[in-house]
């Protein structure tokens, strides 16, 4: 997504806005896959998810996982987070500060449950947590009679909250960055040196 420079703050953020909203929905946009950090035990865990959803009225953008998994115990004793997304194509990095919540009971939640593929809900079916040992290779996925609806019960949105987002273009005529704290209601946002 070429731009000409200077820019406006208010542009970018637009732009990281769409673009954002269209990862959520063409796995070929760069920014679909998200590496996630949580904290355990004193020191970050990454993991990739993919990007489900974008809402900038409410400075939000939301995964799906399974209810089992660690991150949620992660979450449900620190809520602070940071994501990161990087487009080759673009040369544009975001990187997102916040907090995570989910929502497993919503109909939201129900919807999106409703427009998961069969070959996606089945990796919510396995018998096993995510991340449990196992006794050797796992897929961790069910044989093909398990019913179609096995696994809502695991299955949440995963709800970020940016509070802060942070804007990177790389450019080899010299690269731009920009930062805005998203306050409930204002978006302040500030040029930053790269």
């Amino acid at each position: 997504m070429p731009l000409e420079f200077p820019v406006s703050l208010n542009e970018i953020l637009e732009l990281v806005w769409k673009k954002l909203e269209k990862a959520a929905t063409n796995r070929h946009e760069g920014w679909h896959l998200a590496s996630v950090g949580t904290i355990r035990d004193h020191c970050p865990e990454l993991r990739t998810m993919v990007l489900r959803g974008a809402d900038r009225n409410k400075n939000a953008i939301w995964f799906h996982t399974d209810l089992r998994s660690p991150k949620l115990t992660d979450i449900s004793t620190n809520p602070s987070a940071a994501i990161l997304l990087y487009d080759p194509k673009s040369k544009w990095q975001l990187r997102l500060k916040g907090s995570f919540h989910f929502d497993s009971d919503s109909n939201l939640t129900e919807a999106a449950w409703k427009k998961t593929s069969p070959s996606a809900k089945r990796c919510y079916q396995g018998p096993s947590a995510p991340s449990s040992v196992a006794s050797g290779p796992s897929s961790n996925i069910p044989d093909d009679k398990v019913s179609p609806d096995a696994g809502r019960n695991h299955f949440t949105r995963l709800i970020f909250l940016i509070h802060q987002l942070e804007w990177l273009a790389l450019d080899s005529d010299g690269h731009r960055r920009a930062s805005w704290r998203l306050v409930e209601g204002s978006q302040e946002g500030t040029w930053l040196n790269p």
